[in-house]
């Protein structure tokens, strides 16, 4: 499989299918991490789109310093607060909730404990200060590393350290008062 780099450097030499592996293989991820900024599913997948159309529209400004998905990422996340400073200019700001359906069907009881784990964590994870979410959404949820979303969030990594940290003990703070110990020794 080719890396996301080579898909990139065979897309700026004309190939099409490379940028449609590439969104392929970012759109979820990327319209995830992009819902825990701008709350609103619509928003998040126009964001996602507009971001691939930054990369491929300005293929020469990426220029290989960083992965392409931190680079990806860092143009999501600048589209994100942009979009989030021209609703507040406009007032136009509303909180949405964000609705888990749960399909019935026969499963396991570790499925079902998994299932609740699952659920109470994006549920704590919603209720994060929204730096904390976006360090640990891009540290535990896209494996990226603290150099890679100090690229992203356009920090240092000590201070990435620092907001992993602290933003982990609010996480924690969050499941406890909700009650909710998954590997308490019972």
């Amino acid at each position: 499989m080719k890396t996301d780099e080579e898909l990139f450097v065979q897309y700026a030499s004309g190939d099409e299918n490379a940028l449609r592996l590439l969104v392929e293989r970012h759109s979820e991820t990327l319209t995830l991490f992009l819902l825990g900024i701008v709350k609103n599913v619509d928003d998040a997948e126009e964001l996602m789109l507009d971001a691939f159309a930054h990369l491929a529209a300005d293929c020469k400004k990426f220029k290989q310093k960083s992965s392409l998905k931190t680079y990806l990422f860092a143009i999501g996340r600048n589209l994100a607060l942009k979009h989030l400073r021209k609703q507040r200019s406009q007032k136009y700001i509303s909180i949405e909730t964000r609705e888990t359906d749960f399909i019935s069907e026969t499963v396991t009881e570790n499925s079902i404990f998994r299932d609740e784990c699952k659920r109470e964590l994006y549920t704590a994870l919603g209720e994060l200060n929204d730096t904390y979410r976006e360090i640990l959404f891009l540290l535990y949820f896209e494996a990226m590393s603290y150099r890679e979303a100090a690229a992203v969030m356009k920090k240092n990594e000590k201070q990435i350290t620092n907001l992993a940290y602290r933003g982990k003990q609010s996480l924690k703070e969050i499941l406890n008062k909700r009650g909710f110990t998954p590997y308490a020794d019972d």
